[in-house]
């Protein structure tokens, strides 16, 4: 019998006649494999792994008597299993359990979970491993939100008490308070004061200061559920003795915890006590607490909204940064902080006294840490919204050109709110800086995440100009990036052209030149923007009038059902299905007919694509007489208007084959080209008629795709010699756009493609006999052409 390298971990060679299959046989029933596998006496540890992991699988095939009878009883055996990564096992399939038992078995289901259940979870609260304890607090809070409120004081409650009051062990005491803290949501403010309150102020005099520090870390959910007063009279005590501990690891929990502290107390004790504590831990003689003090300004600060934040804590704010005789802070992660937290400051003072760390602001847009600065370039929008318009344009536009020369990494935020920031400005200073986009293009032409950025914003950049500015400068910048050779910019720019669209309104003639040149994408010869137009219409569809849509794009992409290119008319199939979710479109005849028409497609995964997933209205019936296909006559086209959510990813799954580059050249790619990054459908390479231009509408009518002869004109194509094109991107490497399984794919097409080639024919009456053209445009090296 062959063996394994590894087969020496689990047995020896004198056992090689009673070794233990290493495999496990998933012909049998969930509930008999573990019966098998975990009862055998040689079973090895991923065997019983594999075992337990079927629990929930086992009960779900079995039911609910059967799971009682039978499997609910293993339980008692598996929870005293030796092995900590079974007993791991068992608690992660509890929840599940739980859920199939109170799903299926009504009260008697319910009454197991507590009964069988809740038992095994608490017996594992105190597991010698702590995987397991930890994955077992986990699975009691969840088992908690799955009993009634009357049932957790005497069920639940007395198993944190009894972890509260065990001497033996002080992790069962930090496990107590953790506990308390994540269930006060559950148990509600009644029981946290009756029964959370009291254990909380024992452990805060506990005599190790694990104990204690866990609960100064695990206050917030308790002080939320208890409400202000409470907090205020009951844990602001607790939490300030705390803060006083002499073991500085207190200390810095205190520190953590004093703006869930600050959120639920009264603004009187916020002001006269707890910024008193908060000094203190500012001024720590530990640097661990005084740094984690400093992290929590910030956020400290913004919880005195609607007052007046006390000018010491703004002191304490600037001294971040600035080094003074009183504060000699050279922190690298303060700073950071103080950037991070800048805005939530200043929208807490407000404008009016953005002169009190104007002066901060300024030294952290001088930072030598590029971390710092991008910090701010993300958040300058914010900033220019909280000073307005005329502060913007006096202080912030100098830092906005500063950002847009920094380094790529600082950058990226500016670019990322690039619409938000400019909405601040005035109409005449917008205007100035439309070039930016244009810049952005032309500068960072490697950098195809800047590309994308843009692409992102054109719809609502389009809402801030007049349509003359949209023409003139924004349009011109649509196109290039529709051109851009990374797809995930065209996809980005998708979604935004119904908004460019909308942006021309008051213009008629800029918007029907716009949608001309929209549509002139669904007539090209080549077929990566016919691909793209297809996408396109899925996305415009819910963002202009549809009337506009039916006049201008839908007669175009109805005249690509028959394209020759397999991908368009794939493409083509799932936003046709898209269009019959509109309620003004979904007895649309033109559309049905359609998607009958490539129901019967020569190409499988195009066939596939037009039946979807069974959510058609309406299925192709084979006409025996004229052997075409008909809709089925006891069915009406009946399908609602989808919502936004939905339609969204049904439009984001017809996106998933918009991955080729849009070609400059009026040439089909050849199939050993390296550079199309297209993820081409099961079975078909989309490049098999390489030259052939798409049919006119009127010739549509009379197109039909038959099976060509190979036998008589076989095809040879001839490569290309040109070199493909490498992007070079600065700092970030995109998604590879050339995938290697496209190589096999295209191996494989090679041999498919003579025996199932696919070409227009055009069918006349006067025609006796069908005939088969087919044209190649073979480009040499030099690029000279030859018919």
């Amino acid at each position: 019998m062959f063996k394994s390298g590894t087969d020496y971990l689990w047995h020896s060679s004198e056992d090689e006649d009673e070794e233990a299959d290493p495999f496990i046989d998933d012909s049998l029933a969930p509930l008999e494999r573990i019966k098998t596998y975990y009862y055998r006496s040689d079973a090895r540890l991923h065997h019983r792994l594999y075992a337990i992991k079927d629990l929930s699988d086992a009960a779900l095939q079995v039911g609910f008597e059967e799971t009682s009878k039978t499997l609910l009883p293993m339980l008692q055996d598996i929870k005293c299993d030796t092995d900590p990564a079974i007993r791991q096992a068992l608690v992660d399939q509890i929840p599940t359990l739980c859920d199939f038992l109170k799903q299926t078995g009504g009260e008697d289901g319910y009454n197991a979970i507590w009964q069988v259940m809740l038992p095994i979870v608490s017996l594992f609260t105190t597991d010698s491993n702590q995987q397991v304890r930890h994955s077992a607090m986990d699975c009691l809070v969840a088992l908690a939100g799955k009993l009634l409120h009357e049932d957790l004081q005497p069920h639940l409650l007395p198993l944190i008490k009894s972890l509260s009051k065990d001497m033996t062990d002080e992790e069962h005491r930090v496990e107590a308070a953790e506990l308390m803290n994540l269930l006060a949501s559950i148990i509600g403010s009644e029981l946290c004061l009756s029964f959370c309150i009291p254990l909380v102020t024992t452990l805060t005099t506990d005599p190790m200061f694990r104990v204690r520090k866990a609960v100064a870390s695990n206050l917030g959910n308790i002080c939320r559920t208890i409400g202000s007063e409470q907090t205020t009279n009951l844990v602001l005590p607790l939490f300030i003795k705390l803060s006083q501990d002499e073991i500085w690891g207190v200390r810095k929990a205190c520190a953590e915890s004093l703006v869930h502290i600050s959120e639920n107390i009264s603004p009187e004790e916020r002001q006269n006590k707890l910024v008193q504590v908060f000094e203190k831990l500012i001024s720590d003689p530990s640097r661990w607490v005084k740094s984690t003090a400093f992290q929590a300004l910030g956020p400290f600060i913004a919880t005195f909204r609607n007052l007046t934040v006390p000018e010491i804590l703004l002191k304490f704010f600037n001294s971040m940064v600035m080094e003074t005789k009183d504060s000699k802070l050279g922190d690298s992660d303060n700073v950071t902080f103080c950037a991070f937290n800048f805005p939530a400051v200043l929208q807490t003072i407000g404008r009016e006294k953005w002169n009190l760390i104007s002066d901060t602001y300024h030294l952290l847009v001088k930072d030598v840490q590029w971390k710092v600065r991008r910090s701010l370039s993300f958040s300058l929008h914010v900033i220019a919204d909280i000073l307005g318009s005329e502060l913007t344009e006096k202080i912030l536009l100098s830092i906005f050109e500063l950002f847009l020369r920094d380094l790529p990494e600082v950058k990226v935020g500016v670019l990322t709110h690039l619409s938000k920031f400019l909405e601040v400005l005035s109409t005449d200073t917008r205007e100035r800086y439309i070039n930016v986009l244009e810049e952005v293009i032309n500068n960072d032409d490697n950098n195809w995440r800047f590309h994308k950025l843009i692409a992102e914003q054109m719809g609502s950049l389009s809402k801030l100009y007049s349509p003359t500015v949209v023409s003139e400068k924004i349009v011109p910048i649509v196109f290039r990036l529709l051109a851009d050779p990374v797809s995930a910019v065209r996809k980005s720019l998708l979604p935004e052209l119904g908004g460019i669209i909308r942006s021309l309104d008051e213009s008629p003639e800029q918007q029907k030149k716009f949608q001309e040149r929209l549509v002139s994408f669904g007539r090209s010869p080549t077929y990566q923007p016919r691909l793209l137009f297809s996408h396109l219409c899925a996305e415009v569809l819910y963002q202009i009038d549809i009337q506009s849509f039916s006049d201008v794009f839908l007669p175009v992409l109805l005249n690509l059902k028959t394209d020759v290119v397999p991908n368009v008319r794939f493409t083509v199939a799932n936003t046709l299905r898209v269009l019959l979710q509109h309620d003004k479109l979904k007895h649309h005849v033109e559309i049905i007919q359609a998607l009958q028409l490539l129901q019967q497609d020569k190409d499988r995964d195009v066939i596939t694509s037009a039946k979807g997933n069974g959510d058609l209205p309406f299925e192709v019936v084979p006409d025996k007489n004229s052997g075409s296909s008909s809709l089925s006559s006891d069915q009406t086209p009946n399908i609602s208007k989808s919502n936004d959510i939905n339609q969204t990813d049904q439009t984001n799954k017809t996106l998933e084959t918009l991955e080729t580059p849009i070609a400059t050249s009026s040439k089909e790619p050849t199939s050993n080209s390296e550079n199309i990054d297209e993820p081409l459908h099961t079975g078909q390479f989309a490049t098999e008629e390489t030259e052939t231009q798409v049919p006119n509408e009127q010739a549509n009518s009379n197109l039909e795709i038959t099976p060509m002869n190979t036998q008589e004109t076989p095809t040879q194509e001839t490569p290309t010699q040109e070199t493909p094109t490498h992007e070079t991107h600065n700092h970030e490497t995109p998604t590879q756009e050339t995938h290697n399984h496209e190589t096999h794919n295209t191996e494989i097409h090679n041999q498919e493609t003579h025996q199932d080639q696919m070409v227009v024919s055009e069918s006349t009456k006067s025609q006796q006999n069908e005939q088969t053209v087919q044209e190649s445009n073979i480009t040499d090296q030099n690029g000279n052409e030859a018919q």
